[in-house]
């Protein structure tokens, strides 16, 4: 009997599968996270899977079947759609300047836009929400949106002053970005930063609780 192999330094499902690498199987949770419906930050430790549990959300989304025959999901899913997947992975890039993390974030979107189309807009966030209502009027599904190693541009930015712009995030339920917008304006939020010579940024969201996603954001 041969021994299979550990997936040492992987963190693709697709080539853990293929490759037939051992793996703990952790497919029932996808059924639970997508029947919930809600956004989620995986917040859990470094080093604790998150990169391949992505990975495999990715192969879920995707409707990649074959990579799932065995596996505790495969029991109860019966139609394996292939959804738009975003999956914007920072874990490689030098984010080490706004330029070269501009760079980056302009070559991702840029990749999508070949397959969802370009419409003009200037703004990052003008030209991902375009995407997303492409790739919506395209296939007739909900987009998904898959963000690992998130944090990896602020760690670089992190020790830099120049480079670390506040932040100030305010999120509405059933309401709108104007609505989180003025909040964060009428309370003040960004005073104690104001004379540092920070840029400060403000991002504002509205989540449908009917449509169970987040359905209006602004930046400014």
């Amino acid at each position: 009997m041969n021994a299979r192999k550990l997936p040492i330094g992987i963190q693709t499902f697709e080539e853990l599968r293929e490759k037939d690498y051992t793996y703990i199987d952790k497919t029932a949770f996808i059924e639970k996270l997508v029947n919930v419906g809600k956004p989620y930050f995986l917040s859990r430790p470094r080093r604790f899977g998150k990169s391949l549990f992505l990975s495999t959300l990715r192969s879920y989304f995707e409707g990649r079947k074959d990579l799932f025959e065995g596996l505790e999901i495969a029991k109860t899913e019966t139609v394996w759609k292939q959804y738009p997947v975003f999956y914007l992975d920072f874990n490689v890039g030098d984010f080490s300047t706004e330029e070269s993390f501009r760079s980056s974030l302009d070559k991702k979107l840029s990749n999508y836009e070949k397959l969802y189309g370009f419409n003009g807009a200037k703004t990052f966030a003008d030209r991902f929400s375009d995407l997303l209502k492409a790739a919506h009027e395209k296939t007739e599904l909900q987009a998904v949106v898959l963000v690992d190693e998130y944090d990896k541009p602020l760690l670089n930015a992190i020790g830099d002053e120049t480079l670390v712009d506040t932040f100030h995030f305010e999120f509405k339920m059933d309401g709108t970005a104007k609505d989180a917008l003025e909040q964060i304006n009428s309370k003040d939020y960004a005073i104690p930063y104001k004379n540092d010579g920070r840029r400060i940024v403000k991002i504002d969201v509205n989540y449908s609780s009917i449509e169970r996603q987040l359905t209006e954001w602004i930046i400014e």
